[in-house]
């Protein structure tokens, strides 16, 4: 008896240091902005840009997936460009999708176990996270056997802290709003294809 409480105990105490994501903890990332907010500290703004080659009716865009440090996931939906209001805080990445629903390309393309990145904001920062910018080929190998070709996604993705493709007239606002310029702070970005950390991509 002594020994089924006690691993009770221990299962309740492990339970409460865990906490297994769900659907009600994935947020999206406010984009509204708010001076009062964000001048009392309590928010940071965040820009990223992506930019992909693929063609499609719908565009591809960029769906990203931060975790920050309570564990709570934040959504930042990206199409060219997004301008997020943060907590301040680590955020580090736990999906990176492109997707469309309708195109040349309409599946899925995870980048989810590929790459690692992460950034840190403090109160009022106003950051410039980096362009995402993803390069798809796709290449066919002719099967003998079967008399046809198999075609392979190859992907190359890269980031720039380069914010010169920002319009001056959006730069402005962003100074008059905040009193501040941009800061261009890339996120620390690591493919894990190019390091050899992932052996099965």
């Amino acid at each position: 008896m002594f020994k089924v409480v006690f691993f009770l105990i221990l299962f309740f105490i492990s339970g409460c240091a865990f906490h297994i994501p769900n659907a009600d903890d994935v947020i999206k990332a406010e984009t509204t902005f708010n001076r009062d907010i964000f001048k009392r500290g309590g928010k940071a703004l965040v820009i990223i840009e992506e930019e992909n080659n693929v063609p499609s009716s719908i565009k591809l865009h960029g769906k990203f997936t931060f975790i920050n440090q309570e564990g709570r996931h934040f959504i930042f939906e990206v199409k060219d460009m997004g301008i997020f209001m943060l907590d301040p805080g680590t955020y580090v990445l736990e999906e990176f999708e492109l997707y469309g629903r309708n195109g040349y390309l309409s599946a899925h393309i995870n980048y989810g176990k590929r790459y690692k990145a992460y950034f840190a904001v403090a109160p009022e920062d106003v950051v410039y996270i980096g362009k995402i910018k993803t390069n798809t080929l796709f290449s066919k190998t002719n099967i003998p056997d079967m008399q046809q070709q198999k075609k392979k996604v190859i992907t190359i993705t890269s980031l720039s802290e380069d914010f010169s493709s920002l319009p001056t007239a959006f730069l402005g606002a962003i100074q008059q709003q905040t009193d501040k310029g941009i800061e261009p702070r890339a996120m620390r970005w690591i493919d894990t294809l190019l390091t050899g950390e992932n052996k099965n991509e």
